[in-house]
C-alpha cells in the first residue's frame, strides 16, 4: 500500500481526476468500530478467533467481525457501551498472541493504522511503602508512556501493595523491565515491572510482536545463542489477581465484657470476627473477662486457625447455680481444647502463655 502511495505522488491528475467530491460523514447510526491487529506472522484462524471472541466479551448486543487481511480485523458493535467496555477491559489476545485495537475514528484508514499502543496494567516492585503514592505511580508511568490510571486507596496511598499503573506503551519497542529512581540517597535504587495479562512475547529481544522462533537476533546467531543470554523472560509477567489489601480489627474492651456478659446468659456469642477472612470464632475463643485483652486476642486468633471446616458455633447454657455446672463445664473446655492442641500438633508453635482457659467464673 504504502508503495502504491508513492506512486500515486508523483502522478499528474486529469481534470476529472483532479475534481473533489464531499464526502458527508457518516450517521450515527451507522455503527463503533475498532480496529484490530494480531502481534504475529503466523495466519490467525478468523473463524475461530470470531468465535472465542463472543464468548469471552459477553456484549449486550451482537458484533460482527470483518476480516480485512494481514492479520487484521474490524470489529463492527451496534452501541458504543460495548465498544468502550472491551477496550477497557483490554489487553487482550487469542491463541496467546496479543490483539491490539484501536477505535477508529472518521477519516481513518486502516491500512495507514501503526497499530503501536497497547494498555497494561503494570505492578511496580521494589518501592518503598512510604513512596507507594498516586504521585510516584504518575511519575514513573509517565515514563513508560500514557498514563491511564494509578490504582492507589481514596486518600492516595498504597498501603502494603504494590503499586499498580496502567499505562499505554509503544509496543513497537522492547518491553521495559524496570527503572532506576533515586529516593534522596546517594545512589539509585532499581525498581521492577510486572506486566498483568502479558501475552508471548520474545525473550531475546522483549518485542511483542514475534516469540523466540521469529526474532532476528536468533536467526542472526545461527542459533548460537544459549538460554542465558536470554534477556527477558517469563518473570515479567504478573498475576492479574489483587492481593487482599490488609484490614486493621481493633478489638473493644468494653465491647469483649458486653460478648462475655451474653455467654454469662446463655446466649451464643463470639469475641469477635476476623475481618480478613469473615469466619467467626468459635466458643473455645471465650476467655475470662479478667484476663489481658492482647492475651485473650492471641489465643482467640489461634484457636481461629485451628478451626475445622464446617465448625459451627456451640451454645453453652451458663447457668452456675445448676448441680454439676462447673464440672460439666471443665469437660466442655477440656475437649474443645483438647482438639484444638490435637489439630495443631501440641504445644510446640503456640503462642506464650496459651494454655486451656480452665474453669469460667461468673458474677450474677
Amino acid at each position: 500500500m504504502e508503495d502504491i502511495t508513492k506512486k500515486c505522488a508523483g502522478l499528474r491528475l486529469s481534470g476529472r481526476e483532479g475534481s473533489e467530491v464531499d464526502l458527508s460523514p457518516p450517521e450515527n447510526g451507522a455503527g463503533f468500530v475498532l480496529a484490530g491487529k494480531f502481534c504475529t506472522k503466523r495466519r490467525v484462524n478468523l473463524e475461530s478467533m470470531g468465535k472465542v471472541l463472543r464468548t469471552v466479551w459477553t456484549t449486550e448486543k451482537n458484533f460482527e467481525v470483518s476480516d480485512v487481511g494481514e492479520n487484521k480485523v474490524l470489529f463492527l458493535f451496534q452501541q458504543e457501551e460495548d465498544l468502550d467496555r472491551v477496550l477497557m477491559l483490554s489487553p487482550w489476545s487469542f491463541d496467546k498472541y496479543l490483539l491490539v485495537l484501536h477505535k477508529l475514528e472518521v477519516g481513518e484508514v486502516v491500512s495507514q493504522l501503526k497499530f503501536n499502543r497497547a494498555s497494561f496494567w503494570i505492578q511496580i516492585h521494589g518501592l518503598p511503602t512510604m513512596s507507594q503514592t498516586k504521585e510516584v505511580g504518575l511519575h514513573i508511568g509517565e515514563s513508560l508512556g500514557r498514563v491511564e490510571k494509578v490504582d492507589v486507596e481514596n486518600k492516595g496511598f498504597c498501603l502494603g501493595n504494590c503499586p499498580r499503573i496502567r499505562v499505554s506503551i509503544d509496543i513497537s519497542m522492547p518491553l521495559c523491565r524496570g527503572r532506576l529512581v533515586r529516593m534522596g540517597g546517594p545512589s539509585p535504587s532499581w525498581v521492577d515491572f510486572r506486566y498483568e495479562r502479558l501475552p508471548i512475547f520474545c525473550y531475546w529481544c522483549g518485542m511483542i510482536d514475534h516469540d523466540e522462533k521469529d526474532c532476528m537476533q536468533w536467526m542472526r546467531s545461527k542459533e548460537s545463542l544459549k538460554a542465558e543470554d536470554k534477556q527477558y523472560g517469563p518473570w515479567l509477567r504478573a498475576t492479574p489477581e489483587r492481593v487482599q489489601r490488609p484490614q486493621l480489627v481493633v478489638a473493644s474492651k468494653n465491647e469483649g465484657r458486653k460478648e462475655y456478659k451474653a455467654a454469662a446468659d446463655g446466649v451464643s456469642t463470639t469475641m469477635g470476627q476476623l475481618v480478613n477472612t469473615g469466619r467467626e470464632l468459635t466458643a473455645a475463643t471465650i476467655q475470662n473477662a479478667h484476663e489481658d485483652d492482647e492475651v485473650a486476642t492471641s489465643r482467640a486468633k489461634v484457636a481461629s486457625s485451628y478451626e475445622p471446616e464446617g465448625h459451627e458455633i456451640m451454645r453453652i447454657p451458663c447457668n452456675p447455680q445448676c448441680p454439676g455446672f462447673e464440672e460439666q463445664l471443665k469437660e466442655i473446655d477440656d475437649a474443645i481444647f483438647g482438639e484444638v492442641l490435637e489439630k495443631g500438633g501440641g504445644r510446640e508453635g503456640s503462642i506464650e502463655g496459651d494454655k486451656p482457659p480452665g474453669r469460667y467464673k461468673h458474677q450474677l
